[in-house]
C-alpha cells in the first residue's frame, strides 16, 4: 500500500495491491498519533525498514571483554541500525492486522516524510539484501518522481491562479458596481480563493447576501457565520 501524510502529519492510505484473502485498507485514515513522530523521524534516516518475522526474539548486545563499564557509552544511537529490535508497539499493531512480516520503503519529498510504501505478508518473509537494495532504490526514484510531479503541480496551479486573478481585476476595475461583479461568476471566485462556498458580505448590502443563488455549495454554517456578523 502507499500510505501519505498531509501537512498535519495524519495518514491516508492511496493506493493499494492485495491478495483477495487479505483485508483492505484503501482509503483510510489515520490520525497524526497513529505513528510517533520519533518513528516519522527514523524513516527519514532510512529508506528501508524490514521486519522479516514479528515473532522473533530480540538479541541484546554483547558488550567485549576489552571494554570496562566506565567506558561504555550511557546511551548508544542506534538510528542507522537495520537489525535493531522493533517497538512492543509496533509489533501488537501488525499482530491486530494480522501481518507476519512488513516492509516500509519511506517516500521522502524535500528531506520530509511524504509517505510510505508499506508492504505486508501474511506469513514470515526474509527477503535477500538484493532485493531490499532494489526497493530501496525503487522509493528513491518514486521520491525523486513525486517531488518532480508536485513542483509542476504547482507551477500549473499559480499559473491558473496569476490567470484568474489577472481576470477578476481587469474586469472589477471596468465594473460599475463592486459586488455585483465578484458574484456574477462565483466559480472563478471559488477558484481564487481554494474554497467549496462562500458568502458575500458588504456594508452597503444586506449581511444576508451571499453567494447561496449563484454557488452551488455554500456552507452549512453560513447562518452562524451572518449571525456573528449581525452581532
Amino acid at each position: 500500500m502507499i500510505y501519505r501524510f498531509n501537512e498535519q502529519g495524519d495518514g491516508e492510505v492511496i493506493a493499494e495491491a492485495k491478495q483477495p484473502d487479505m483485508e483492505a485498507f484503501l482509503g483510510m485514515r489515520y490520525p497524526d498519533t497513529d505513528i510517533p513522530k520519533q518513528a516519522k523521524h527514523l524513516y527519514t534516516l532510512n529508506w528501508l525498514r524490514s521486519i522479516p518475522e514479528i515473532n522473533s526474539q530480540p538479541v541484546g548486545l554483547v558488550v567485549s571483554g576489552d571494554i570496562s563499564s566506565e567506558a561504555m557509552p550511557s546511551h548508544l544511537d542506534m538510528s542507522y541500525c537495520s537489525l535493531r529490535a522493533v517497538s512492543p508497539i509496533h509489533i501488537e499493531y501488525l499482530k491486530n492486522m494480522k501481518v507476519a512480516a512488513s516492509m516500509s520503503v519511506s517516500l521522502i519529498e524535500k528531506q520530509k516524510l511524504w509517505g510510505l510504501i508499506a508492504c505486508h505478508h501474511n506469513e514470515p518473509k526474509f527477503l535477500p539484501y538484493q532485493i531490499r537494495t532494489v526497493c530501496e532504490f525503487l522509493g528513491q526514484l518514486m521520491s525523486t518522481e513525486i517531488a518532480s510531479k508536485e513542483a509542476n503541480e504547482n507551477l500549473d496551479y499559480k499559473l491558473q491562479l496569476k490567470n484568474i486573478q489577472g481576470q477578476f481585476i481587469e474586469r472589477l476595475s471596468k465594473a460599475n458596481d463592486f459586488v455585483q461583479e465578484l458574484i456574477a461568476d462565483p466559480e472563478a471566485l471559488l477558484k481564487l480563493t481554494g474554497a467549496m462556498g462562500a458568502a458575500l458580505c458588504a456594508a452597503s448590502y444586506s449581511l444576508d447576501h451571499d453567494l447561496s443563488k449563484n454557488c452551488p455549495i455554500t456552507p452549512t454554517s453560513c447562518s452562524s457565520s451572518m449571525g456573528l456578523l449581525r452581532y
